[in-house]
């Protein structure tokens, strides 16, 4: 019988484990950024611009690898209209979407975040 108390407990600890973890992004056209859910945690979509990492987020979506940079308007129409349909997008303001976790959009918030830290260094916060 102590079988089924420990089971609950793991399955509570886990539920709560999963609450750090959101599962969507926000965009935000007006900002210009994505955000990991509905927190402050939010990286900068014109940090494509100076990012050589587009092969990378390419890939993620399944689409040809280019050898030129992207503007934010290429990656936020690639974000919002992904190929094949890999995902829904859902319109959660006039200018915000939610876009669900998943590889293509896990790709692009990390190679933004490694922009942030690779211009800005490990730590700093700039203002907004």
């Amino acid at each position: 019988m102590r079988i089924m108390p420990i089971t609950a407990l793991l399955l509570l600890l886990g539920g709560c484990a999963s609450l750090d973890q959101p599962r969507f992004y926000t965009l935000d056209l007006d900002g210009t950024r994505l955000c990991r859910g509905s927190s402050g945690q939010c990286q900068n979509l014109e940090l494509i611009g100076p990012s050589y990492n587009e092969p990378r987020i390419a890939q993620a979506y399944g689409i040809p690898v280019t050898a030129r940079g992207w503007s934010v308007e290429e990656l936020v129409q690639l974000m919002l209209s992904p190929p094949e349909q890999l995902y829904d997008v859902q319109q959660s303001g006039p200018a915000t979407y939610h876009l669900p976790a998943n590889r293509a959009t896990d790709t692009v918030f990390r190679y933004l975040e490694l922009e942030e830290r690779q211009l800005y260094g490990g730590g700093h916060k700039r203002d907004d």
